[in-house]
């Protein structure tokens, strides 16, 4: 085959796999376009149609740069950026955004989990991919004469991050997701939404009464623990307990991703005006010192003094006790933190702790013994999200059973006389009910993944028997957002200016009106509203 052929041969080879590489990883463009048209919004058109033109215009540019390197420096990005998108797609049916871009980082503590959960959608973006890198990097037999070029796909890139800072991280659905995840990993580069909790704080201004109701003030927030799944046959040991706690049913979290729930949670996030109280207001830890307690933070997830769910480092050094058992195998690390608690709670003096436990986080499998596995047959290890329904549910089931009840039953065999222990989850699970995807969507999430369990323990009969009355009128009617100012009057800061400034605590008597998660990020740019997930009022019938 004379030179000039094979050069046809090999340009034709790189134009079919780039063609494959960007149809196949792209979904919905012919829809989006019909969207813009129903509208009548031609320049979204216009940004639209020029966005993608430079971005098929740089791929043949970057498929015909002079050098290897050259070729590799921009089809590895690209290829990436493809394969992020595209498995996303995958797992979520629905595009990658900036905000879940942004949950994702905010997650990175689970990222080894996650990737084990969904190993199964990996292969086939993955493949995707590499047809694309092998597109754009192979050799060819004629060079682009003028190496300025080089410099060209730079310009769909800055086009789209353009795009996503002017329009608040919105507006790139169906735009090239070989420049999609590339553009929005500079975009929080430049304005990471997480920054803000490092800003200056409120002092704290209220009023105390004076009268604390419990020396030691706890709060225990589980890991994926879904309220319907807390029934006898799941956690036995704790469905018997039913004297010793006040029930609250099925509660709703704050939003449906373990970082802005339990910032809701350590800021006392107000529904009506969420980005502002979470970025301005004292912190429980202030509260706490205010009121002359020790502030003690458990952290059963992450090792080595990491700092997770949007704690950052002024915050870490309100904290007088910061204990991660990260010594402790994953299996044990539940009871090992409630034999932790009833060493604490012997002590003398107040204390305010907050715990994240270990929970019951994907890979499901993972969190329990063999011999725990009662529910049969369930997942193996390894075993991905969505391969077998019946297999994810038992794994979840025995999950729950072995770090809830297990955790309760090592935790009540200490006196809670001068203890208030309020309990609940950080958000739910979709568990395959709609899709793969568990919790943390920022699209459209499954009502499930703010479902929660809310539960009061105390040994002290007067306080336990107020909340018992409180759980009995506000039955299915709680959610997150008592919870900071039910530990406000439990730390003896005056009820009414708490109510003034926080809402009603889970003491009042709570309206029987719509419950909404938020869902997404609950902080970033401005211009950017919360987005609300409304329950729906029959979940007991589901």
């Amino acid at each position: 085959m004379s030179f000039l052929g094979h050069a046809r041969v090999l340009a034709a080879l790189k134009l079919v796999l780039l063609v494959v590489f960007v149809v196949s990883t792209n979904h919905g463009v012919g829809a989006r376009l019909l969207e813009f048209a129903n509208r009548d919004n031609w320049f979204a058109i216009g940004v639209f149609g020029l966005i993608w033109g430079t971005t098929l215009i740089a791929l043949l540019i970057v498929a015909f740069l002079p050098a290897l390197w050259m070729r590799l420096f921009w089809a590895l990005p690209i290829a990436a950026s493809a394969i992020f998108g595209d498995l996303s797609y995958s797992v979520s049916h629905a595009h990658l955004t900036f905000y879940d871009v942004v949950m994702y980082w905010s997650e990175f503590a689970h990222w080894g989990e996650a990737t084990a959960a969904y190993s199964s959608f990996f292969v086939l973006p993955v493949l995707k991919g590499l047809v694309g890198a092998a597109a754009l990097a192979i050799p060819h037999g004629r060079d682009l004469p003028a190496r300025w070029l080089f410099w060209a796909p730079a310009l769909p890139f800055l086009l789209v991050l353009g795009l996503l800072l002017k329009q608040g991280g919105e507006g790139t659905r169906a735009l090239p997701e070989q420049y999609n995840v590339f553009a929005m990993a500079a975009a929080i580069a430049i304005h990471d939404p997480l920054t803000v909790f490092s800003a200056e704080r409120e002092p704290v201004s209220l009023a105390q009464s004076g009268v604390p109701l419990a020396r030691h003030v706890v709060l225990v927030v589980d890991e994926s623990v879904r309220a319907d799944f807390l029934r006898a046959e799941v956690v036995p040991f704790l469905s018997a307990q039913g004297r010793r706690l006040a029930d609250y049913g099925y509660a709703v979290s704050g939003n449906n991703c373990s970082v802005f729930s339990n910032l809701i949670l350590r800021f006392g996030g107000i529904r009506e005006r969420l980005p502002e109280s979470i970025r301005t207001q004292p912190s429980i830890w202030s509260f706490a010192h205010a009121a002359g307690y020790t502030t003690v933070y458990i952290d059963g997830q992450k090792p080595g003094g990491q700092l997770q769910n949007g704690m950052t480092v002024l915050e870490k050094a309100e904290i007088d006790v910061f204990l991660q058992p990260d010594h402790i195998a994953r299996q044990q690390r539940d009871r090992y933190i409630a034999t932790q608690l009833r060493e604490m709670l012997a002590a003398e003096d107040r204390q305010f702790i907050y715990v994240n436990k270990k929970g019951t986080h994907f890979p499901y499998v993972r969190n329990y013994p063999p011999e725990a596995a009662l529910e049969q047959p369930d997942m193996a290890p390894g075993e991905s999200i969505g391969e077998s329904r019946e297999r994810m549910l038992n794994s979840y089931r025995n999950s729950v059973r072995w770090n809830v009840d297990s955790f309760f039953r090592e935790l009540l065999e200490s006196d809670l006389a001068d203890t208030l222990l309020v309990y609940t989850s950080d958000h739910g699970q979709n568990l395959m009910d709609r899709g793969v995807m568990t919790q943390c969507n920022s699209s459209d999430p499954h009502f499930y993944e703010g479902l929660v369990p809310l539960r009061i323990l105390s040994g002290n009969p007067v306080v336990l028997e107020r909340f018992r009355r409180a759980a009995s009128a506000n039955r299915d009617r709680a959610t997150h957002f008592e919870i900071f100012p039910t530990l406000l009057e439990a730390l003896g800061f005056d009820a009414a200016e708490v109510r003034a400034r926080y809402g009603p605590g889970l003491l009042d008597e709570l309206a029987d009106r719509e419950r909404r998660f938020s869902y997404g990020p609950v902080a970033g740019f401005r211009s950017r509203e919360v987005r609300w997930k409304t329950m729906p009022p029959d979940l007991r019938e589901r």
